[in-house]
């Protein structure tokens, strides 16, 4: 088990979380990707933050399983096809537009490989832009769709927002990103 650290001093930030507005949003990068398992349903997670390290946004893509939304086998193919899309468009714009998997049997072997192969570039913070919408809870997080960010040298942008992508909270507030920059300290 980790050790919690309890202590803080003069430098220590308090007011650490910052939710982003959604949009396209320019100039991040891929801060960290993880596989995991919850629930006997395995996921990769993809955390993207900004160059600045003043916010960060991610979402986790759980592996296509009969249940919920998925009601049956044509369901189970069209979820794992958005998946894959989803981990081909990520793993692409950050490590190469050549860049492929192979040989693959599972979701669970594809996201690890994806991870690894990502875990490798991460150093590099590759600039991106990423389609941020907002969840049901109103929280800022990645699209569930391809394409879900785009490389910085792509110019003009080809990424869009669509009808699908919430914008707006339920409550018709904004997330508080551009007065919490008015009011952070440089």
């Amino acid at each position: 088990m980790e050790r919690i650290d309890y202590n803080f001093d003069e430098n220590y930030n308090e007011n650490t979380f910052v939710n982003i507005e959604p949009g396209i949003i320019e100039n991040m990068y891929l801060s960290d990707v993880k596989v995991s398992e919850e629930d006997n349903n395995s996921y990769i997670e993809y955390t993207f933050s900004d160059i600045k390290d003043t916010f960060k946004v991610n979402r986790r893509y759980y592996e296509p399983k009969i249940g919920g939304f998925i009601k049956n086998e044509d369901d189970l193919y069209k979820d794992s096809v958005k998946k894959k899309n989803i981990i081909a468009n990520i793993s692409r714009n950050i490590i190469g537009e050549s860049y492929s998997i192979t040989g693959v049997k599972t979701y669970k072997d594809l996201i690890r490989v994806a991870a690894a192969d990502l875990k490798k570039v991460i150093p590099n913070k590759i600039l991106v832009r990423v389609v941020v919408v907002l969840n049901n809870d109103n929280f800022a997080t990645l699209r569930s769709f391809a394409p879900v960010i785009e490389n910085m040298n792509v110019n003009p942008s080809k990424l869009k927002l669509n009808r699908y992508d919430k914008l707006v909270s339920s409550d018709n507030k904004s997330s508080g990103l551009k007065e919490s920059l008015e009011n952070s300290w440089d």
